[in-house]
């Protein structure tokens, strides 16, 4: 009984980090990508400075959900004392990187830091879940190598669109964010299909949209 409960726990755990990074890598890899027509559409030409900050800021918000949610399995296995380690590791690691960069670089030395020290706790952290869990970093790639695959995809073809249309006016910047959305759930499906359709977040997704367009079509 006990290691079905533990078994089952860990499933749970990775079909929820399935869904974390089937949303938080694409909205990183968005934010990043169209991080120059979003400062100067909401902020100005003046702010062109922070467009580097937002990106590095953008991927150091993915890698801290993929973190919490980690946290989060420790923490109700109690496992406080290991989370409680990996948090003032990862403070302790942020001062001193933080205060060296800081001097030369300013707030983009700061940011910079941040994401270092969030790819060390991330390594930090899954080695602690194998250790304390049994769960492979081969289980949480197999989750993770469709978003990411997608996102690239999303990447390339919000990019193409940057010589093709204005930058700094909101209608260009509203239709590269269609787009780049598109291309990535249409990319994730393409390769969710070519897996051979796996149990997922993607086939939940598939599911609730064919639903909904049963229920769309039945109305009319």
């Amino acid at each position: 009984l006990l290691q079905n409960e533990h078994d089952r726990l860990n499933q749970a755990f990775l079909s929820a980090f399935a869904m974390i990074v089937l949303v938080a890598i694409p909205a990183a890899a968005g934010v990043a990508t169209i991080s120059s027509e979003i400062v100067k559409v909401l902020l100005g030409e003046k702010w062109t400075q922070v467009i580097p900050i937002l990106q590095v800021l953008a991927v150091n918000g993915a890698l801290r959900v993929v973190y919490s949610s980690i946290a989060n399995l420790l923490i109700a296995t109690g496992r406080m004392r290991s989370v409680a380690f990996v948090a003032w590791f990862g403070v302790v690691c942020f001062v001193l990187a933080g205060f060296g960069l800081i001097s030369d670089f300013g707030l983009m030395g700061v940011a910079v830091a941040k994401l270092g020290v969030n790819l060390l706790v991330i390594v930090v952290s899954v080695s602690t879940l194998y250790r304390l869990r049994g769960i492979r970093l081969a289980a949480l790639a197999t989750r993770a190598y469709r978003p990411l695959c997608a996102a690239g995809v999303m990447i390339l073809g919000s990019l193409s669109l940057t010589s093709l249309l204005p930058e700094g006016t909101l209608p260009a910047l509203l239709f590269k964010i269609l787009v780049g959305a598109a291309l990535y759930v249409v990319s994730v499906i393409a390769l969710w299909v070519m897996a051979g359709r796996p149990n997922g977040p993607e086939r939940i997704v598939f599911d609730w949209g064919r639903s909904l367009l049963a229920r769309m079509k039945g109305a009319f």
